[in-house]
């Protein structure tokens, strides 16, 4: 087929047109532009804490560019004004290190490995955060460091060496605590250059090579700006300073249907839509039908929207707002908010005589922050639903540390509508600190309000000082806020229950009391819902209907029947004057993390489902327990693995799918004997062939030719236990010890042979005695 004239007519022109350079443009968030009156090294000085920017987000250190006046990207250098390198003094758990070029490269050589670096603890309230160039697959934390309590944590993956910045905030730091820097490495070999802590401004350098205006940008995510080192430079000032930034201008706290309204600026492309979610952490997609998102409006220059704060509980939340422009990029803002539609006596939509709302109890991790999986799965049935209200009767969190409150409410945030939370004991295990905790987010210890034609009363059996008690104070508040009441229907809800199945408030005079007004007020009560015992009990007491709702997430209970024994929520409608309730005992399927490589070739897979479920793990059938929990054992075959786990409810199949890979251990050959101060020849087998990889003996690494590296054992006093590490590709790492014996003294060798020459010499001349005679 011939060309058309027109395009015949192009691609020639084309050929006589010079090829032009293409140059990016600066498209960062944060934008500041200097003048540069000629050549040289320049140098510009941000802090990147305290930047000024209408945001309140830190800049990440290592998403500078720098755009000359042409339009084209130069190499950079970056560093603080402070830096302080950490020496390595290391404590290992099941991983192995060594330095190479003065690089401090490692790999893991068992289960749960780490390498501590403990780390100045004043030297910490000074600085900002940490620097290092990495490269391979780890991650690593500031940990206290004895406690499993992370401070701050993040990943790394990267074929090359990757340039990597871990901040954290001062204020997380307890003043008496230990620190540690933890690398947590992989089977695969893993290096770092340097390891930093860093404080004062950031000190960005580059090499103008023609006067005119230069543009250096900011963005909160990592760019690739060629590096190279720069030793000095003229510090030089920005002319002007820009910023894609969304800032609210509305107050912190509120109540009922508000007015929101955002300023959005500094973007270079039009503004394509704004919004905002609450307590977003990534925890699902930003698109996801989850949760609240707030959608605003342009309204003459600025952004609004209506929002009835009623779709959420009352107490703190962060507002997480959003302004995308037409590339894709955003600018975002993280407004902390107070929620409070609900005091003593509030009246919501007193015209309803129709609601629901759910009740659910006990969905506690069994240890550190992270909530159940069963929790967030229930979670998903509890947002079908579409209830008006979400009734928790306690213990929500493990122990009460802020971090188990921040994820509670990152998990729960997925629901749209108002949480009422009757505290648990686990809510204040660890004291004063937990109840602060507590009420930082929710606000409120005993309270009652009226919904439509129901009145709800949240009591609390585990107010400092009235643990598994009640105060003669919220005891007389009871019953006079009962007294009071002229509701239809009445609810009534505590973690502990005032009628157990078997555990409940403790102390017997308030138990007494409380049971007094509630008998008093029979004919007002419709229904008591408590959680504790982690079971499903419902009964009758006082012509009132009571439940135990402790089946949320956390570990059922296996002292109580087999039949009482399963994950639920409860479904209760009101219609006028008639009240329903429906117990929901939904699928789920929990299973634990199972790691990427193991060195076995068996693995144990373990989770919950309900006890009434079917399991199967890669086809193998197996029978959850009494409590749901279940263990499996499957055979692995030499490289990558499919492991499937089901649960089968009649016609509902749930299923979670994961890629394990089985490693078997580099096998160590050593010599019978190590003497220090010789030569010595170690053999590394990986699946019964010689090894390409790499051995660390003390410290030190060798390389394998044909599985095999001579090397000199140190001299040594006495007889010594070294550490011996082999990195095998094709295998899962391997450690061993051995001993190393002293070498006798050259002085005591060369006297020995010389009593024996010496005795010989004797023996010799007594016999050539003896033959004379």
């Amino acid at each position: 087929m011939s060309k058309s004239p027109v395009l015949a007519l192009i691609l020639a022109l084309a050929l006589l047109l010079p090829v032009l350079p293409i140059h990016a443009q600066p498209m960062g968030k944060y934008r500041y532009y200097v003048d540069v009156k000629g050549p040289g090294n320049y140098e510009l000085a941000v802090d990147i804490m305290n930047h000024g920017f209408p945001s309140n987000g830190t800049l990440n250190p290592l998403s500078v560019e720098v755009t000359a006046p042409d339009g084209s990207l130069l190499p950079i250098s970056t560093s603080f004004e402070k830096e302080t390198v950490i020496e390595w003094e290391l404590e290992h758990k099941n991983a192995a290190s060594f330095i190479v070029n003065d690089e401090r490269c490692f790999f893991a050589t068992g289960p749960d490995p780490y390498i501590k670096v403990m780390v100045d603890r004043s030297a910490l309230d000074d600085a900002i955060g940490f620097t290092f160039s990495a490269k391979g697959r780890f991650r690593v934390a500031l940990r206290d460091a004895s406690l499993m309590r992370i401070i701050s944590e993040t990943e790394v993956s990267s074929d090359g060496y990757t340039d990597v910045f871990l901040g954290y905030s001062r204020s997380s730091l307890e003043r008496d605590r230990p620190y540690a820097f933890f690398i947590m490495p992989g089977p695969e070999l893993a290096c770092m250059s340097y390891l930093k802590l860093v404080s004062g401004n950031l000190l960005i350098r580059w090499r103008a090579d023609s006067p005119g205006e230069y543009v250096i940008t900011l963005d909160k995510s990592p760019v690739n700006s060629k590096r190279v080192e720069i030793t000095s430079a003229k510090r030089i000032e920005p002319t002007r300073v820009e910023a894609f930034v969304v800032v609210p201008s509305f107050p912190r706290n509120l109540s009922g249907v508000v007015d929101l309204s955002v300023e959005v600026s500094g973007n270079l492309s039009p503004i394509t839509k704004v919004q905002a979610r609450l307590d977003y952490e990534g925890q699902y997609n930003w698109t996801d039908d989850k949760g609240v998102l707030i959608d605003f409006k342009p309204s003459g220059g600025s952004w609004r929207a209506k929002w009835d704060t009623l779709t959420t509980w009352d107490g703190r939340h962060v507002m997480v707002i959003r302004a995308y422009d037409s590339t894709g990029r955003y600018a975002e803002f993280r407004k902390l908010i107070w929620v409070e539609n609900i005091r003593n006596g509030t009246r919501l939509f007193p015209d309803r005589n129709a609601l629901s709302f759910i009740v659910l109890g006990d969905n506690r991790p069994s240890g550190g922050a992270k909530q159940p999986e069963v929790y967030k799965q229930l979670l998903e049935y509890i947002i079908e639903e579409n209830a008006d209200l979400y009734a928790n009767v306690g213990d929500i969190v493990y122990s009460g540390e802020l971090k188990e409150y921040e994820d509670f409410v990152r998990v729960t945030s997925a629901i749209r509508m108002p949480l009422f939370i009757a505290e648990g004991n686990h809510e204040n295990q660890i004291g004063k600190i937990a109840q602060r905790n507590f009420m930082s987010f929710f606000g409120k210890l005993f309270y009652s309000f009226d919904y439509g034609n129901s009145h709800f009363v949240f009591l609390n059996a585990n107010v400092p000082g009235f643990r598994y008690s009640m105060s003669d104070e919220q005891i007389e508040w009871f019953a006079k806020d009962l007294d009071d009441t002229e509701a239809e229907h009445v609810f009534v809800f505590i973690h502990q229950p005032i009628y157990p199945y078997a555990h409940g408030i403790e102390d017997k005079s308030a138990l007494e009391r409380l049971r007094a007004v509630v008998r008093l007020h029979k004919d007002k009560i419709d229904a008591i819902f408590q959680g504790h015992e982690h079971m499903y009990y419902s009964g009758e007491n006082e012509s009132i209907k009571t439940f135990i709702l402790g089946g949320g997430g956390a570990e059922l209970d296996n002292q109580y029947p087999k039949e009482s024994l399963f994950f639920h929520y409860m479904v209760v409608r009101v219609n006028g004057g008639d009240v329903s309730y429906r117990l929901v005992k939904p699928p789920v399927l929990e299973v634990n993390d199972l790691p990427d490589v193991v060195d076995a070739p068996s693995l144990e897979v373990r989770g919950r489902a309900q006890p009434f479920a079917l399991v199967k793990v890669n086809g193998q059938e197996v029978r959850p327990s009494n409590t749901g929990t279940f263990s499996s054992t499957i055979s692995l075959t030499l490289g990558e693995n499919d492991v499937i786990v089901e649960a089968l409810y009649n016609s509902t199949r749930l299923e979670r799918r994961f890629k394990v890979t089985y490693l078997p251990h580099a096998q160590i050959l050593l010599p019978d004997e190590l003497e220090g101060n010789t030569g010595a020849s170690i053999q590394v087998t990986c699946r019964g062939r010689p090894a390409t990889g790499l051995l660390v003996f003390n410290g030190t690494v060798y390389e394998l030719e044909n599985g095999e590296t001579r090397l000199k054992v140190p001299d040594i006093s006495e007889e010594t236990q070294v550490k011996i590490a082999a990195y095998a590709e094709g295998c899962f790492p391997s450690e061993t010890y051995a001993s190393i014996r002293s070498k006798p003294p050259f002085i005591l060798v060369g006297g020995v042979v010389a009593l024996a020459i010496l005795i010989a010499a004797i023996l010799l001349y007594r016999r050539r005695l003896s033959a004379r005679r």
